[in-house]
């Protein structure tokens, strides 16, 4: 940032603040009420509110985002994607409310399998707009470390991807297979593995995605209030 910063600079730097701290604090919310909406009945008093108030949180935070350089089309085109796919996942969160009503419908299994491939796209795609963000802030330390975690960010969600790929079809090859075979071990270890690959491969880039965002804001917030004062101006006095 340049070393004074413009006046018609300032809202939208407040608003980029407050995109990225409102992102920060909504999105474990966000997935804690999509887990236990599909999982538990802890939210179901609620009906399908939870999940799609708090992912519409995380589209209202891109929306103030966006105001930040609005003639940066790289950085645009980033934030347009993840609002995109912000709006997919709106409209996919309120079927973990049936699914968990209904698990034997085959509509709502899928709803909820696309809602979670999704979900790991948008926050693949999160990484990505903090890396066009960092691009254009002076902190070169924080532009190798933003560039080094969305990489290992990338890797995880893949692999977590690929991960529940092959446990969906082992599940439907070992429904259509009466006879023990490598299909039904498959589903059965990842069905015993669920919860440490929940915490380990989706908690991981989560919490990994929430410290780049701190930091993100943290830098803003510095060149903000680093920047040296203005020297007054000097009316002649008079006599």
């Amino acid at each position: 940032m340049a070393a004074s910063l413009h006046p018609g600079l300032m809202p939208s730097l407040r608003d980029l603040v407050r995109g990225l701290t409102l992102i920060f604090w909504v999105m474990p919310l966000a997935l804690l009420a999509c887990v236990q909406g599909a999982v538990t009945d802890w939210l179901r008093p609620f009906g399908p509110f939870p999940p799609v108030i708090t992912t519409g949180l995380l589209l209202l935070a891109l929306h103030f985002i966006s105001c930040f350089q609005p003639q940066e089309r790289v950085w645009q085109h980033a934030l347009d994607r993840a609002k995109i796919l912000a709006i997919v996942n709106i409209g996919f969160v309120p079927f973990l409310y049936w699914f968990r009503r209904v698990p034997d419908e085959p509509t709502f299994y899928w709803a909820v399998a696309l809602l979670s491939i999704f979900g790991l796209v948008f926050l693949c795609n999160l990484n990505l707009v903090l890396q066009r963000l960092v691009a254009m802030l002076p902190d070169e330390i924080l532009r190798s470390d933003v560039r080094f975690l969305t990489r290992l960010n990338l890797g995880l969600t893949i692999f977590v991807m690929i991960a529940l790929g092959v446990y969906y079809v082992s599940a439907q090859l070992a429904e259509n297979r009466p006879s023990p075979n490598i299909f039904i071990a498959v589903a059965q270890a990842f069905t015993e593995a669920r919860r440490w690959m929940l915490l380990l491969l989706v908690l991981l880039p989560v919490a990994v995605t929430m410290s780049l965002l701190w930091k993100t804001k943290e830098t803003v917030m510095k060149s903000v209030f680093s920047q040296p004062a203005a020297a007054p101006v000097e009316t002649p006095s008079n006599y």
